[in-house]
């Protein structure tokens, strides 16, 4: 299950991702991020908290990271994200190429990291 929503004031996309996440469910949060990217200012920033997700399967990660070109194409300015596990971490690292300093383990630091 996930939640995306835009934050107008903040120029930010916030991302929930809780348990698991197949291949369908991952198609439709790439057309459902998609669309709010859309519709965000330039240099938005992205906050994706996965502190209550699952990893997932390759071929969903592979999915999945569809939308960090498609944020690049679109002018994000940073993305920050929200984990609690030492193997998504490294998931995280290995899939979206995001370093230490964007990987958090509270919404309130990844802001703080969005904000400065």
């Amino acid at each position: 299950m996930y939640t995306i929503r835009y934050d107008n004031s903040k120029n930010c996309i916030y991302i929930l991702v809780e348990g698991n996440m197949d291949l369908q469910q991952a198609d439709n949060y790439v057309k459902d991020l998609k669309r709010t990217i859309d519709g965000a200012k330039a240099n938005f920033n992205m906050c994706t908290d996965l502190s209550k997700a699952s990893v997932v399967l390759p071929e969903v990660n592979e999915k999945l990271n569809e939308t960090k070109a498609y944020a690049k194409k679109k002018g994000y300015n940073k993305c920050a994200f929200v984990v609690s596990s030492a193997v998504f971490k490294m998931q995280i690292r290995r899939v979206f190429e995001e370093s230490q300093e964007s990987l958090f383990t509270s919404i309130t630091d990844a802001e703080k990291f969005l904000n400065s």
